[in-house]
């Protein structure tokens, strides 16, 4: 049984930013990258100059390894997911910690997280309005989607799409 934090609203401290690069699979081969990519760095995909990922709609699994010096005892340790669009899920070393669709995106990973390698698998899953943007400028035959009642433009503004992070390990003192 842990204790209770001594306040309503406790302090998360970094322990460990998550620096090293993502390997992304883009689910929905169809309109995806047939291949893997690697994100040396977080990106919104909307900002991607392949237009495959630019106007990607649907799920991309993120999956990276880092280390962990020193695991912190008798403390929560969570995972924060820094800014995302729009909702994911967390693996750890092969067990799932669960789902965020809204901010913080911050998840508990005290049962998972081991001192030394740690694998990270996180399914990031956006809206459909940005496929739907790139099918407004694609000839008829070559579209992919379609609406019942059609709103979009070709023109239209792109979401914030994927992991933006940082992924930040954070931990709270008890």
């Amino acid at each position: 049984v842990q204790p209770a934090y001594s306040t309503n609203s406790p302090e998360y401290k970094k322990l460990n930013t998550i620096e090293t690069p993502f390997k992304v699979d883009f689910v929905n081969k169809a309109i995806a990258p047939e291949k893997p990519v690697v994100f040396d760095k977080l990106i919104d995909w909307r900002n991607s100059e392949d237009e495959q990922i630019k106007y990607y709609s649907g799920t991309a699994i993120y999956t990276t390894s880092f280390n962990l010096d020193k695991r912190p005892e008798n403390e929560d340790i969570y995972i924060n997911l820094g800014k995302l669009s729009v909702m994911a899920k967390v693996k750890l070393n092969g067990k799932a910690i669960g789902g965020v669709w809204m901010a913080p995106y911050r998840l508990n990973i005290y049962e998972a997280i081991k001192q030394g390698e740690n694998t990270l698998e996180i399914e990031v899953v956006n809206l459909w309005r940005n496929q739907l943007i790139r099918d407004k400028q694609r000839p008829e035959k070559e579209k992919y989607t379609w609406l019942v009642i059609d709103d979009i433009k070709p023109e239209s503004k792109l979401q914030p799409s994927g992991l933006l992070g940082p992924v930040v390990i954070e931990f709270i003192e008890y």
